[in-house]
């Protein structure tokens, strides 16, 4: 058992050696040696709840969020918490730039693009008429975006100027 209530998501490692697991309440985060089931490091969360995490950098970092108006940076070599950020109400979930400089994390609201080494926010992209942002990607294309909302729509955007190039 991996004492996680509320399992929400598992990502794999970029080596794929490791899966990191999320935990909703008490929000968690568990890395697990894929090759032997071995439980790597545990983390408890300093949000309300969890409901996304991924690895992003080097592998060795985690970032996580959920609500509520947070998300978290952690290291997994020492199971310690970076940062600590407010975004929206909620991040339901979150993707990784194929860089792993960026992180585009769906919210309540919006979506929101996170610089990881700064932990700047570079960009907003609002104006989903459901308003939550469940869904989001990075395109092949580093310039451009997409983003679902909970009402059906979806945007393709520039993502250096939140500018929406296409929706349906």
């Amino acid at each position: 058992p991996t004492g996680q209530a509320g399992l929400r998501k598992a990502a794999f490692s970029p080596d794929e050696t490791r899966v990191l697991t999320v935990g909703r309440m008490p929000p968690t985060l568990k890395e697990w040696d894929l090759a032997t089931g071995a439980e790597l490091v545990a983390m408890t969360g300093q949000l309300r709840y969890f409901d996304t995490a991924a690895y992003y950098g080097d592998g060795r970092r985690a970032i996580a969020g959920g609500g509520y108006h947070g998300l978290e940076a952690w290291d997994l070599d020492t199971g310690q918490l970076i940062k600590q950020w407010k975004s929206d109400y909620c991040a339901y979930d979150l993707v990784i730039s194929a860089d792993g400089r960026r992180a585009l994390v769906g919210e309540r609201h919006r979506a929101s693009e996170w610089d990881l080494e700064e932990y700047k926010l570079l960009n907003v992209f609002s104006g989903h008429h459901g308003h939550a942002v469940t869904a989001q990607g990075y395109s092949s294309n580093p310039d451009e975006l997409f983003t679902g909302s909970r009402d059906g729509s979806v945007r393709r955007w520039n993502r250096l100027e939140a500018k929406v190039l296409h929706r349906w």
